[in-house]
């Protein structure tokens, strides 16, 4: 594989984004064992990269420190701030990869797009989507930097982008990044309203890439099975819970962990806001799987599952079950809701798009 894989790290000491890049980027190795994987990190979290923490560098073949003048520059500033300058400081072909993210296969097949820059879209919706809540948002966010993304097809997402190494995505980077500083200056300091600025200003280079490459979960949730990339919202897993995150903190990778990251789809659970397949057989599936994964979880995680979201009908009667280790009852209970929801319930419209109005 020619084309690098590329992460921005920024992390407080207090923070759990350096596990969430070490999940990412460990999947990443895996599944690509031959690739040259680039970490682009800020100088204080260069400093946070020592024992348990440092497992991360393991699995990269490159680390770039970024330092800042500036001592008192906020994570996220300087997260966007490298976000923003990937393309100059990466030599050569790369597919940028946000640390949120599981990656599921052998990516080198990235290479057979035929674009100078290719990415998916925000929550995996066009901008039409009259139904998607999110619209209104980009909308207003868009206005402050004087675009009006209505006219546009696509938001683009960045949390996985295809950069060629060309003129046209350096003069891309330049404006974005510019546009970027300038989105700060008046308080907006998230980076997609100041991309979409730079597209358009360079007359749409940027060719959109299928949604499996950036899957944005749960926004295509009946799509994970044919994912390359994961792209989480962390409430949805518990992988990215508080606990596990701690877990992961003070034990490294251990079978556990390393399991689920190959599995993830047994990690969306019990959240009421998932939707499974509708039929009877992927009902049972997903019995099985949970009972499992419940006994689990007790064993190397939380006896009383107090970091998982039980937002759901009988979510206090369920609580209690784990509690008392009733694993096969509270799975029982877990999937007789979810049907009830998806099946029963007249005040539940089944939604590909999480935002959608219900």
């Amino acid at each position: 594989m020619k084309t690098k894989l590329v992460y921005v790290l920024t992390c407080a000491p207090e923070a759990t984004y350096i596990e969430q890049a070490l999940i990412s980027i460990w999947s990443a190795r895996y599944h690509n064992p031959d690739a040259h994987i680039v970490l682009l990190v800020d100088d204080k979290t260069n400093e946070l990269l020592v024992g348990k923490r440092a497992e991360v560098l393991e699995y990269i073949t490159e680390k770039v420190v970024i330092p800042f003048e500036d001592t008192n520059a906020t994570m996220m500033y300087r997260s966007r701030w490298i976000k923003t300058q990937v393309r100059q400081l990466v030599k050569g072909d790369l597919l940028f990869i946000d640390c949120d993210t599981i990656v599921m296969c052998d990516l080198s097949h990235i290479e057979h797009v035929d674009a100078d820059i290719a990415m998916g879209r925000d929550e995996n919706i066009d901008l039409d989507n009259e139904d998607s809540l999110a619209i209104k948002s980009i909308i207003d966010n868009c206005k402050i930097l004087d675009v009006d993304i209505v006219k546009e097809k696509y938001y683009f997402n960045s949390g996985v982008m295809y950069v060629k190494d060309t003129i046209v995505t350096h003069k891309l980077y330049e404006l974005w990044h510019e546009f970027w500083k300038n989105g700060v200056s008046i308080g907006l300091s998230i980076d997609q309203p100041a991309f979409a600025k730079a597209n358009i200003n360079m007359h749409h280079p940027v060719v959109l890439l299928e949604d499996r490459w950036n899957c944005i979960i749960p926004t295509q949730i009946e799509e994970i099975y044919s994912a390359y990339i994961l792209h989480f919202w962390h409430s949805v897993s518990f992988l990215y819970s508080q606990k596990v995150m701690n877990y992961i903190h003070q034990n490294g990778l251990t079978d556990f962990a390393k399991y689920y990251i190959l599995h993830p789809t047994e990690t969306f659970l019990p959240s009421d806001n998932h939707v499974y397949h509708y039929k009877l057989k992927d009902y049972i599936r997903f019995y099985r799987l949970l009972e499992r994964t419940l006994k689990s979880y007790a064993n190397h995680i939380d006896k009383s599952f107090t970091d998982f979201i039980l937002h759901m009908r009988g979510s206090s009667i369920i609580a209690n079950c784990l509690r008392a280790k009733l694993y096969r009852i509270a799975s029982l209970l877990i999937v007789f809701a979810k049907m009830y929801r998806v099946k029963l319930s007249p005040k539940y419209v089944h939604y590909t798009n999480f935002y959608a109005k219900k």
